[in-house]
C-alpha cells in the first residue's frame, strides 16, 4: 500500500477553433476565442492509502496581441475529491472558467456535483 502518491503533468497544445454558444430567455450570444491559440493545462493529484484522491488542474488559453507574447485570455479551473475501489471512482467535482481580460463578466460559468465513473481495460492481444 501506498500512504501518499504525488502526480501531476503539464501540456501544451494548439488550439486553431475554440466557440461558446450561450442560449438564454434573455438571447443568444457567441464568444469565439482569437485563431491559433496556445493551452496550457497544469495538474496535481495527491492519493493516500491507494483510494483517497484530491485532484485539480488549471487550464489557460492565450495568444499574443502586438508584441506581447503571452496573453491570456480564459482560464478553466478543475477540483475533484473522491474514493477509487476495484475501477469505479465516486466524487465530488467542481468546475469553472473565468476570463482573463477586461470584465470578469464576459466570461464566467461553473458547475458542481457529484459522480460516479468506472474505468477499466481489457488485454486484446
Amino acid at each position: 500500500m501506498n500512504w501518499l502518491v504525488l502526480s501531476y503533468f503539464l501540456t501544451a497544445g494548439l488550439n486553431f477553433q475554440h466557440n461558446v454558444a450561450i442560449q438564454s430567455p434573455n438571447g443568444y450570444a457567441v464568444w469565439q476565442a482569437p485563431p491559433n491559440a496556445v493551452v496550457t493545462t497544469l495538474g496535481a493529484e495527491l492519493l493516500a492509502m491507494d483510494h483517497i484522491f484530491l485532484a485539480a488542474e488549471t487550464k489557460t488559453e492565450e495568444t499574443h496581441i502586438g508584441d506581447v507574447h503571452f496573453s491570456p485570455f480564459v482560464s478553466e479551473y478543475n477540483v475533484k475529491a473522491g474514493l477509487r475501489f476495484a475501477g469505479f471512482e465516486v466524487g465530488f467535482v467542481d468546475d469553472c472558467i473565468h476570463s482573463t481580460f477586461g470584465s470578469s463578466e464576459f466570461l464566467t460559468g461553473w458547475q458542481y456535483g457529484f459522480y460516479v465513473s468506472f474505468k477499466g481495460s481489457t488485454k486484446l492481444f
